[in-house]
């Protein structure tokens, strides 16, 4: 409701909702003042309050409610997080993010080994990029699929092109063609249903197959791979195709 407050302003006055069980409220922190004159004029007074917002505890919070899971490895003081349903995860100092879901798991990295997304294990993946494997067998999820894509998207730069800096941040020359992609050498297992009967081709930008991949290991339910871009005999692939 509206208060009258003098005859040249009002005092805002709002009721507070009341809190449902499925609800958090979170205390806004900090704020401004503001100071009215005779004339009718409004300045901003400057920010009260000095707490900073803790967003741990609205985290912790969240999981007490069961809002959000229990093992939720969100911790902003250490600059983690995860989505609500443990699909997406990211460490951002060191530079990691993974997805795992049913019809798609993969991770953008720097360098590394040893990583477990469940349907996919990158035992070896020796540059920075991005390492994903994602079923294309209409929406058959990754442990029955009879085809699936493996992305391996590493660095990316047209010819000649000029940076400022070693961090790229001021283009100085776009380049052009051809483009130039950093090689790099993977090993991943799979895990799948039909793992000793997949066959693996290395593909051009168009989905053609270029050359049959040898697997390392096959058993009933996984099948391992390695490739290493640099030698593949027409060129770096960025796509590599598994199908029954």
């Amino acid at each position: 409701m509206l208060v009258p407050r003098r005859s040249w302003g009002f005092t805002f006055v709002i009721k507070r909702p009341e809190i449902a069980g499925n609800e958090l409220e979170i205390p806004r922190i900090g704020g401004a003042g503001v100071k009215n004159d005779i004339a009718g004029f409004a300045s901003v007074s400057g920010e009260k309050g000095n707490a900073a917002f803790d967003a741990d505890a609205v985290v912790n919070e969240l999981k007490k409610r069961n809002l959000v899971k229990p093992g939720n490895r969100t911790k902003m003081v250490n600059d983690t997080f995860e989505s609500s349903t443990g699909e997406l995860y990211m460490n951002a100092r060191k530079k990691f993010m993974s997805v795992v879901t049913p019809n798609l798991q993969g991770i953008c990295s720097e360098a590394g080994a040893g990583i477990d997304l469940g349907n996919l294990k990158i035992d070896e993946m020796s540059v920075k990029g991005n390492l994903s494997l994602v079923s294309v067998d209409d929406s058959k999820p990754l442990q029955t699929s009879n085809r699936m894509v493996l992305v391996f998207a590493t660095d990316a730069l047209n010819n000649k092109m000029v940076f400022d800096e070693k961090e790229r941040l001021t283009l100085r020359d776009i380049g052009g063609g051809p483009t130039l992609v950093e090689t790099g050498k993977f090993t991943v297992t799979v895990k799948n249903n039909n793992a000793d009967k997949l066959k693996i081709w290395a593909l051009d930008l168009s989905g053609n197959r270029k050359l049959e991949i040898k697997p390392s290991k096959v058993s009933a339910g996984e099948i391992s791979f390695s490739v290493d871009t640099a030698k593949l005999p027409d060129g770096p692939s960025l796509f590599f195709e598994l199908q029954k």
